[in-house]
């Protein structure tokens, strides 16, 4: 009986000091669980139950296909908390089969100073990029209807968002104590609607919004209270295209920065 009692013991103490893997394979850095369907994978963090990474790259480039044991998977989605926390994380730039960012995938993450989200992801979890205190600009051209409650919540440093031309509606607390925001730019010909929250605790009379032209009445209501609603912006050509190259990646932030600031 104390030989079982001791075996117990000991088995319990292995399993506290021995956190448990939250993932399946790691690939380049990545840890990645395995869905049900045993052909995509979604990225996730390392440890099961409290969210974490003990060695990440400072830069992510997440692929469209990760391999382990000798079998070929799509990456398709960013998991809830996948990186909640993980500091050093400077900069990601997501693969055309990333689908979904999850809920907190990157909440907390202080070395990000800049976002891109491309069309090719279509959902957007709760507060996704909240407490990124370093995070200055977000460029959020995604294919959701809504933005994703808190998404950027507390994101003190931020002083600039761009909003794509697919997203409709606002769900809340999307800029809660963004205390530094000054400039919403919209590439959408109708001012998409937005809840009293979406802006909670902020005075919007020191928040410029800018319109592509001829919608201006539009955004006026919408966005009524904030400083100044200027028309500068041309009816993006092909989903947030504004440089006309034929693609919709970051280089359209340069392109915004200069038709806003009157450089050619």
């Amino acid at each position: 009986m104390k030989t079982l009692k001791s075996t117990l013991l000991l088995l319990l103490a292995l399993s506290i000091a021995i956190p448990m893997q939250a993932y399946d394979f790691k690939f380049e850095g990545i840890c990645y669980k395995i869905n049900s369907d045993g052909t995509t994978v979604y990225a996730t963090y390392e440890q099961k139950g409290m969210p974490s990474y003990s060695f990440i790259p400072l830069e992510i480039d997440f692929p469209s296909k990760v391999t382990f044991g000798g079998k070929t998977y799509t990456v398709t989605a960013i998991g809830d908390s996948a990186f909640w926390g993980c500091d050093v994380i400077m900069s990601f730039t997501l693969s055309p089969t990333i689908k979904s960012i999850g809920d907190k995938a990157f909440y907390n993450c202080q070395g990000i100073t800049s976002i891109y989200i491309p069309p090719t992801v279509r959902e957007m979890g709760s507060e996704a990029f909240s407490v990124c205190k370093s995070l200055q600009y977000a460029y959020l051209n995604y294919t959701s209807l809504y933005m994703g409650w808190g998404l950027l919540k507390a994101c003190t440093a931020l002083e600039s968002v761009t909003i794509g031309p697919n997203i409709e509606r606002l769900n809340g607390f999307e800029f809660s104590g963004c205390t530094n925001l000054t400039s919403v730019i919209c590439l959408r010909n109708k001012a998409p609607s937005i809840w009293d929250t979406s802006f909670y605790n902020l005075d919007t009379k020191n928040i410029s919004v800018h319109a592509p032209l001829g919608c201006k009445s539009s955004y006026q209501s919408e966005f009524n209270g904030f400083h100044s609603v200027y028309e500068d912006l041309p009816a993006p050509s092909d989903k947030g295209d504004l440089n006309t190259d034929g693609k919709v990646n970051v280089s359209d932030v340069t392109a915004l920065i200069n038709i806003i600031l009157g450089v050619l």
